[in-house]
């Protein structure tokens, strides 16, 4: 029997299921070319990718047009899966099932029972399990665990719902999901401060998982500095660990350009700059982000840039560290360096300056430099391999040279042809920020 599989339990492919291979990545989504192919058109050819690592299961979205979700939660960046974790892509569902030498569980998922709360679709057996009650309203997971689907007062009710209090902090929201946890807008009620607490929750706490967490605890408490999100408190909390973080209400960078479009070249230039400080820090200190994204970048006061999630990050002078370095792929496939496609152990701190490369691309040209479809992995990874990439120029015809040759540099698919340090990134990038008018 395999370790684990994946099985389809709603939508037109229902009771379809694949093994998963162990330490491969395998590609979910309407193409033919993917591990599980799904004949759904509101999913993306690739829409999201799953990977099995010593027992580890772990999810990513890839860029999918209508998203993926986990327990009724919209997917950011990479989330560990648990055993009966509900999976959301297009109009299917599915559910990860972790085996034994017995038969799997199975799965039968009711098509008219949906969360009171978030709406998504649920399993009344698998929710059953997982703590829902049998007598009243279903309530997912998550929602369960947040405490936000109280039984709602009558219109003539004076009471007031509140957030739940956990410790000293108020949970007032999901923010998403992290590599190794869930984030929550909480308020702490010491400081009267906002935070982003990033929360591990009991059923999650296996032996790497919550070594991995630690780590990324470890590494973000380790780095001061005003372009680096500060951690503000690290501890264990009704059986859960947490890590506080600075929280700023400006969102990311990824829903920035959706909301307000493409910034103009100096403001680009001069975040470029801020990047590379802050990767200078880290770089100084050992610490490589390796998974460097807009979605991974804030935006503070004055619209400064902060740089968030080093649950993919690697501390180059810890040498016990060996907790993701067995992994095939690992990363965002438009961010990632051809090294960390080719062999992640030779991922180094130029890995980083490759993301910059292409998040500056992409500020500049509002399009990705890769001349795949978004939605074929394969072919994104041959062209980041072979330096398959439009030009600047080709896409922004009246881009200065000065502009355009350090972005180019910093994206050179052979690492040895980049800038050698974020240092002289940034210096290319400010000499070119000085001859703008």
């Amino acid at each position: 029997m395999p370790r684990c599989e994946l099985r389809v339990v709603g939508g037109e492919d229902k009771g379809r299921s694949v093994p998963l291979p162990d330490r491969t990545a395998m590609t979910v989504g309407r193409g033919k070319d993917c591990g599980l192919c799904l004949d759904d058109a509101a999913m993306s050819r690739v829409h999201f990718s799953i990977l099995l690592e010593d027992d580890i299961c772990s999810i990513e979205d890839l860029d999918s047009h209508n998203g993926t979700f986990i327990n009724g939660l919209r997917l950011r960046g990479a989330q560990i899966l648990q055993h009966l974790d509900l999976i959301t892509a297009g109009r299917h569902q599915l559910t990860c099932l972790f085996t034994s030498d017995c038969e799997p569980t199975v799965v039968d998922l009711g098509t008219d029972l949906h969360c009171q709360s978030c709406g998504c679709p649920i399993d009344r057996r698998i929710e059953l399990a997982l703590g829902m009650s049998a007598i009243g309203p279903p309530v997912c997971t998550i929602c369960r665990q947040l405490d936000q689907t109280p039984e709602k007062p009558s219109a003539h009710s004076d009471t007031v719902i509140s957030p739940q209090q956990l410790g000293p902090y108020l949970l007032h929201g999901s923010l998403g999901g992290g590599t190794t946890g869930i984030v929550y807008r909480a308020l702490d009620t010491r400081t009267e401060q906002w935070v982003a607490l990033k929360l591990m929750m009991p059923r999650d706490m296996k032996p790497k998982i919550i070594q991995r967490f630690l780590e990324e605890a470890r590494i973000t408490a380790s780095l001061d500095h005003p372009g680096i999100v500060r951690c503000h408190q690290i501890g264990h909390l009704e059986q859960m660990l947490f890590i506080a973080l600075e929280y700023h209400e400006g969102g990311d960078l990824e829903s920035w350009l959706h909301n307000v479009g493409l910034p103009e070249r100096k403001k680009v230039l001069d975040w470029g700059v801020e990047l590379c400080e802050a990767l200078t820090y880290a770089h100084e200190r050992g610490v490589i982000h390796r998974d460097l994204k807009p979605a991974n970048i804030l935006l503070g006061p004055a619209e400064k840039l902060k740089i968030i999630d080093f649950g993919l990050s690697r501390a180059l002078d810890h040498a016990g560290l060996r907790l993701t370095q067995t992994c095939n792929i690992l990363g965002t496939p438009q961010y990632m360096s051809p090294e960390q496609i080719d062999n992640v152990k030779q991922a180094d701190h130029r890995t980083d300056i490759y993301a910059v490369g292409v998040i500056l691309f992409r500020l500049l040209a509002g399009a990705s430099p890769f001349r795949t479809d978004r939605n074929n992995l394969m072919q994104l990874y041959r062209a980041k391999l072979d330096g398959e990439t439009y030009t600047l120029h080709q896409l922004c015809d009246d881009l200065s040279p000065s502009i355009a040759e350090p972005v180019h540099r910093a994206m050179a698919p052979d690492p040895s042809k980049r800038h050698q340090s974020a240092v002289a990134l940034a210096d290319d990038l400010r000499e070119a920020r000085g001859r703008l008018s």
